[in-house]
């Protein structure tokens, strides 16, 4: 955000301005958002009253990202996971990221065998990992002959964040134990990340998406 140079402004003058991002801040959160100074009509203001209360709407408001991968590789453990994307985010205040992880995947068969590959999303941070739940895609012949699957996989979660603690994002995955068979990640791996964050206190100390359970 630019912030305003050393001057005064009368609300005239600001009216316009506070009252789109007002406007705009009440559609996307639902809880009570306040802003440290209030304004009566006519009254002088310094540029920090503006920009503190610009601050305090923009940590209010839900921020996205999205992280393209396009790399392609391997995907060659039963036992140690295979990373086709990751990406760090700090969050400015408490609250969640909501995150979907995609990409295709494919199987190459040589060998008959029941082949899987388990996707899933993780989130670690200081305070912990979180998994979502794990997607698998199947390839099983009982017959000799090769075979050849890709599909694309989607999986997603909700993550709990700190403000200002660091959360590394990541799409992880294995394959089944077949040695001669394959499994590998496609060129379009992408994560999307949306932090909503905490917008009401909760006084029985759980909260969910801005507001208590």
């Amino acid at each position: 955000m630019s912030y305003f140079s050393k001057k005064t402004f009368t609300m005239r003058q600001v009216i316009g301005l506070l009252t789109g991002v007002f406007l705009g801040i009440s559609v996307i959160a639902y809880a009570e958002v306040t802003v440290p100074n209030s304004f009566s009509n006519g009254q002088t203001i310094s540029s920090g009253q503006v920009n503190e209360n610009f601050s305090t709407l923009a940590t209010a408001m839900p921020a996205a990202a999205f992280i393209y991968n396009y790399s392609f590789g391997n995907i060659t453990s039963s036992s140690v996971v295979t990373v086709p994307i990751s990406t760090t985010i700090t969050p400015p205040r408490d609250g969640y990221i909501i995150v979907r992880g995609s990409g295709n995947f494919t199987i190459t068969q040589s060998t008959a065998a029941n082949n899987f590959i388990s996707v899933w999303v993780k989130s670690v941070s200081s305070s912990g990992t979180i998994f979502s739940v794990t997607r698998i895609m199947r390839l099983n012949t009982t017959g000799g002959s090769a075979d050849e699957i890709t599909e694309p996989i989607a999986v997603s979660g909700v993550f709990s964040v700190t403000g200002g603690v660091a959360n590394t994002i990541s799409i992880e995955a294995l394959r089944d134990a077949t040695a001669t068979n394959t499994a590998s990640f496609g060129q379009n791996s992408s994560l999307e990340v949306l932090f909503v964050p905490n917008l009401l206190p909760c006084t029985f100390g759980f909260d969910h998406y801005g507001h208590c359970q």
